[in-house]
């Protein structure tokens, strides 16, 4: 007989667990640990490049089960500081710390990028492509936007022509997968 759970606490902001750029840690421990294990979580998703938004608890007589939502950590720019490019009008940037250890082109100009922690994310290239005249225009080539590769020194996509984008803001402007996919940061295992 399955064991029931009750929920101990639910999620504070339900409209956050939508959110793109977040994702879902789950795990399972004693429910006398679950705060012990929450705060050991916390100390290594924030050793990551990470923060926790949001959690949800659920308890069984022997096992709870938790849910935690995270996003990567944002780091505030003071005004008059510089930007990471001119003419941008971000306000803050993303640092996660995280390497991207391989990249698929598609034909329609979109990344799959996998990170080091096993994350995989799409990115929308277009949106960069479109408002450059430079050489970034040059890759609005499809044939020269499917030379797309991983550089091994910098750890970020590079392309035939030199261009280069810093991992951190692949990151931040990608999707986790998982969300396109409709899995929610869940793995699903079918049987065939």
């Amino acid at each position: 007989m399955p064991e029931k759970f009750e929920t101990i606490k639910h999620a504070e902001k339900p409209e956050w667990w939508k959110w793109e750029g977040t994702w879902v840690s789950k795990f399972g421990c004693h429910p006398d640990i679950v705060d012990a294990q929450i705060e050991s979580n916390r100390k290594l998703y924030a050793e990551q490049g990470y923060e926790i938004l949001d959690s949800n608890i659920e308890k069984g007589s022997m096992f709870a089960r938790v849910k935690l939502l995270l996003r990567p950590k944002r780091v505030e720019i003071e005004k008059g500081e510089p930007k990471l490019r001119e003419g941008t009008d971000l306000e803050c940037i993303y640092q996660n710390n995280l390497e991207i250890t391989s990249v698929l082109a598609t034909v329609n100009f979109k990344l799959i990028l996998e990170f080091d922690n096993r994350e995989y994310r799409l990115l929308d290239m277009k949106r960069f492509l479109k408002r450059d005249r430079g050489v970034l225009k040059e890759i609005l080539d499809i044939d020269l936007f499917r030379t797309a590769r991983v550089d091994g020194i910098a750890r970020t996509v590079v392309f035939e022509n030199g261009v280069d984008f810093d991992h951190d803001v692949l990151f931040a402007e990608s999707v986790n997968i998982d969300h396109v996919l409709g899995n929610e940061g869940e793995v699903k295992h079918e049987k065939f």
